[in-house]
């Protein structure tokens, strides 16, 4: 996608054929606040909520020193208490990692507590230094994940008894229903065919990283998805940088991908991989793959684009000044709200 060209368009004709349609949400949210006080990081969501972020996505981390929030729901608990109307987000919660009926029913609450404002994003996990700290075998996740997910929409709904084989104890009395009224708003991460058709089989939306699976596994997703709507509620993440002027915004591109590319580095480094041969992205391909850049012009454009071809109908975004520790209203995300976000109000 060509940022210069978008922003040639007329931000007025574009609001026109967007409005009521993309939601945006603000994620990326635990690498943003990991240097933040629990007061701060409930201040920083205070206020983008006053900016009109219709929802926020917090990361699952576990076991690492500096990540204070490891549990997105313990911390959902308290985002949710302090906000009236923003939704917050799991990206993603590891459902291997928890016995899947204690899980659904501490969802079952915090959609009571708050309303029902909870997005449940959720994934098969594949931290391997995670997984050895609590005992389990990497080769039984997708069997637990696939198990879990199931049994979590059926207890919610009615009595359940653990199935005999599985890597739960089976129990001996049935559970649920635990939650009244609609499961919360799930969405499924992955990359690989067999997460997207599981997805696909249970009519689920995808939750989607810039770096999106092959275009056969989507095309694979799409043509086997028991719930069409699905579509239009898969969520995909983008960077953004967004500036005044297109020059401004293309020097914050070429800094946020230094540093991405940097991150990369020393991720590959604590996992003893090699580093010799790691070549930083090109401008063109994140620019086309990763990032929606510009003036407010061209960043409402490149939506709009986004949305026609893809079909998609939420957005994560990631902005390149978040983690410079402002709360709430760094520069880019004051201005996106302003500029961008009411073009796609409704």
């Amino acid at each position: 996608m060509d940022a210069g060209g978008a922003g040639s368009r007329s931000a007025g004709s574009v609001r026109a054929k967007t409005e009521n349609r993309m939601r945006i949400d603000i994620g990326g949210l635990t690498q943003d606040t990991r240097t933040m006080s629990h007061d701060a990081i409930l201040r920083h969501v205070e206020a983008l909520e006053a900016l009109g972020y219709r929802g926020v996505w917090f990361n699952e981390f576990h076991f690492q020193p500096d990540i204070p929030h490891p549990s997105t729901l313990l911390l959902a608990s308290a985002v949710l208490a302090r906000t009236e109307r923003i939704r917050f987000g799991t990206s993603i919660v590891v459902l291997p990692l928890y016995h899947p009926f204690l899980l659904a029913e501490m969802i079952a609450q915090l959609c009571h507590q708050s309303g029902h404002r909870l997005d449940l994003g959720v994934g098969r996990g594949t931290n391997p230094a995670t997984l050895r700290a609590l005992g389990i075998d990497p080769d039984a996740t997708g069997e637990a994940f696939a198990l879990s997910l199931r049994l979590m929409r059926k207890v919610w709904k009615e009595s359940v008894e653990m199935p005999g084989g599985s890597i739960w104890p089976q129990g001996s009395g049935a559970v649920g229903p635990l939650l009244a009224g609609d499961e919360p708003q799930l969405y499924v991460a992955g990359r690989s065919e067999e997460t997207c058709l599981l997805a696909a089989a249970e009519g689920l939306p995808l939750m989607l990283s810039s770096n999106f699976p092959p275009q056969e596994v989507l095309d694979t997703y799409r043509e086997n998805l028991a719930d069409p709507s699905a579509i239009a509620r898969t969520s995909h993440s983008r960077f953004v940088c967004i500036a005044p002027t297109q020059s401004q915004a293309m020097e914050d591109v070429d800094a946020l991908m230094a540093a991405l590319h940097e991150e990369a580095l020393d991720f590959a480094r604590k996992r003893g991989r090699p580093t010799e041969e790691m070549a930083g992205e090109t401008h063109e391909s994140f620019l086309r793959n990763r990032a929606i850049a510009g003036t407010p012009e061209a960043c409402i454009a490149q939506i709009q684009a986004l949305e026609a071809e893809l079909g998609f109908g939420e957005l994560r975004v990631v902005f390149s000044d978040a983690r410079q520790g402002e709360i709430g209203a760094s520069p880019a995300t004051v201005l996106f709200a302003r500029e961008v976000l009411p073009a796609f109000e409704g």
